[in-house]
């Protein structure tokens, strides 16, 4: 995915940011796996495959070993299922399929690759195949991560250009998402502007709200918020970092993962990741 390989190599640091058995929760996760091989995970989150991609990914990052072999036969199934799939499972699928370079090249990436190109109208990506919906920074974001998974090289820059000027952003994620594109055509951001959207959605009490009027601070915003941070070297004050890894820590559910904020206590394989990737940036 766009930044796959950051975000990993962010989050591999997590370990040296907090005292929790970051190795033991990561057993524990590799048990919610099911018998058809799929992740377990909270719907509000996602869908089985991103849950899955997502336990990968944590797992990568931790140097566990990853379970594929009982993961194949769940994989194949949502191969051969036809049912439209929202964009960030789709994108989901092909990551995980990354696990599997010989099956890719045995056939499945030609599979993945007719069902990819239904997502896209040439201008944007869409949250579901066919829609004629505005373009959305989400759908944009997962688009591009699947096709680089499927080794399917970038829109051009006008392209990208026009995609990220129709393209909506609400939440403090996408935000963030069209901040990294625009620097991918080296377009000019400002960092006292992303000062300015950072601080209006951080949490005094730890973290960052995704959205200006929410509740609660979220993990995933608090992951894209430090890795902005870190992306235009923005200073933050030592009070603030330690904050923020209380928050995190307070998302920690019984030693069997992270929730995603104060209003969910499911642990889920997406929280997982973006706290690892999170502790990463604070370590």
């Amino acid at each position: 995915m766009p930044f796959r390989l950051e975000f990993l190599q962010t989050a591999r640091q997590a370990p040296r940011a907090t005292s929790l058995d970051l190795r033991s929760m990561s057993k524990v996760l590799r048990g919610t796996q099911d018998r058809s091989g799929a992740f377990a995970g909270s719907a509000a989150l996602g869908g089985a495959f991103s849950h899955t991609a997502w336990a990968f990914d944590s797992l990568k990052a931790l140097h566990e070993e990853l379970p594929v072999g009982g993961v194949e036969p769940f994989l194949m199934a949502g191969l051969q299922d036809n049912t439209p799939l929202p964009v960030k499972e789709f994108a989901a699928l092909t990551r995980c399929w990354l696990h599997f370079p010989k099956r890719l090249e045995e056939g499945v990436r030609d599979v993945l690759l007719k069902r990819y190109a239904d997502y896209s109208n040439g201008d944007g990506f869409f949250d579901l195949p066919g829609e004629s919906k505005a373009p959305t920074m989400r759908a944009l974001f997962w688009g591009l991560a699947a096709g680089d998974a499927l080794s399917v090289p970038p829109p051009a820059a006008e392209v990208l250009a026009r995609a990220l000027d129709v393209a909506s952003a609400e939440t403090l994620v996408d935000q963030a998402r069209g901040v990294f594109f625009r620097r991918t055509l080296n377009a000019s951001t400002k960092a006292e502007d992303v000062g300015e959207l950072l601080e209006s959605m951080r949490d005094p009490h730890g973290g960052f709200r995704n959205l200006p009027d929410a509740v609660t601070a979220d993990i995933i915003a608090t992951a894209y918020a430090l890795f902005l941070r870190a992306a235009f070297r923005l200073p933050m004050p030592r009070e603030q970092r330690a904050c923020h890894i209380d928050f995190l820590e307070a998302m920690h559910v019984q030693g069997v993962g992270f929730s995603r904020d104060y209003t969910s206590k499911e642990p889920d394989p997406e929280a997982f990741f973006h706290a690892l990737m999170a502790l990463g940036h604070l370590a």
